[in-house]
């Protein structure tokens, strides 16, 4: 039985293995230059984001702060225009009601120290007691039963926590009666006594009356309205004086004297030329509003980042895609 020999000759081909490797490598140093192409593009497309984020976040800023600051001046302008017509508006009547400059600024000092010292509105008692001085001028030569009358009605008021249209109502009503030198249940019963809960029984005790008297007499004409007002002026300060001490010593009284204080700061700024500036920043706001440029380089800020945005994810998108390749 013969014997068979095999031999396994193993051949390596050289120049073959030599190609194979230089292909690999190629193909990697092909990957890693494309990789490294995709990163620079997306680092060139986050710093292009980067610059266009922070330039549009400047502008904005800047023009916000623009936009803030024009809001604060033109709410200021408000207050001090408002201030500005309030006290100009007291002055000229109450010039009428006194006859000189220096009477109608007398009567805003008073006004100023009854307000402050019951902590009610300032600007609200201006109004109010410009149009009753002039209502009562003609049977109070003097003026001392107007400020009897306000300062009765004022108390009252505080202590019954009236707001400025109740106490407005009230003024009013005294002032028509004042007017036909005559009192009428009109005034007296159905618009005083609808804000100042009791008034008749008021005017009743004011004068030595009852209840069931008083009503004859107004309706009569036997009493006189001065001798009403008197005092109606005198029982309201009694009833509800310290129901109003109590009150100007309270939490609203101390804002309302705050309020006092910068309406009589606008005032003061007013009186010294404030009248020009305020034109010219009013004409300056007009302008802006109707400027073209700002609203677009509004919408161009808003652009230029929305443009960033877009041109990131798509050479972020090409970028992989060329990685992958």
């Amino acid at each position: 039985m013969s014997q068979l020999t095999s031999t396994l000759k193993v051949v390596v081909n050289a120049s073959g293995a030599r190609s194979g490797a230089a292909q690999v490598t190629a193909s990697v140093t092909s990957m890693a230059t494309a990789s490294n192409r995709a990163i620079n593009s997306m680092s060139s497309s986050v710093g292009t984001f980067e610059k266009a984020l922070k330039s549009a976040q400047n502008r904005l800023l800047a023009m916000a702060s623009s936009a803030f600051g024009v809001a604060a001046i033109y709410k200021y302008s408000r207050a001090l225009t408002d201030a500005t017509q309030v006290y100009a508006s007291f002055i000229a009547i109450s010039k009428v009601s006194t006859g000189t400059l220096k009477g109608a600024q007398d009567s805003f000092d008073y006004i100023t120290k009854v307000s402050n010292l019951l902590g009610i509105s300032l600007e609200s008692n201006i109004k109010v007691f410009g149009k009753f001085q002039a209502a009562m001028k003609p049977m109070d030569k003097t003026g001392e039963l107007t400020r009897h009358v306000f300062e009765g009605l004022s108390v009252a008021a505080s202590g019954l926590h009236l707001n400025s249209m109740q106490l407005e109502l009230s003024f009013k009503a005294i002032e028509q009666a004042a007017s036909k030198y005559k009192p009428t249940l009109e005034e007296f019963q159905r618009q005083l006594a609808e804000h100042i809960p009791g008034a008749m029984a008021y005017l009743a005790e004011g004068v030595g009356l009852r209840m069931d008297e008083i009503h004859g007499a107004i309706s009569k004409g036997t009493i006189s309205v001065k001798d009403l007002l008197v005092g109606f002026a005198n029982v309201l300060k009694k009833r509800f004086g310290d129901a109003a001490e109590y009150a100007a010593e309270q939490l609203p009284a101390a804002i309302n004297r705050v309020r006092n204080s910068f309406f009589l700061f606008n005032v003061e700024v007013s009186k010294k030329g404030a009248a020009d500036g305020l034109k010219a920043i009013a004409e300056a706001i007009t302008d802006l509003a109707g400027r073209a440029d700002i609203t677009q380089a509004i919408a161009d800020a808003f652009k230029s980042v929305g443009f960033a945005v877009r041109d990131f994810e798509r050479d972020g998108r090409a970028g992989c895609r060329h990685a992958r390749s």
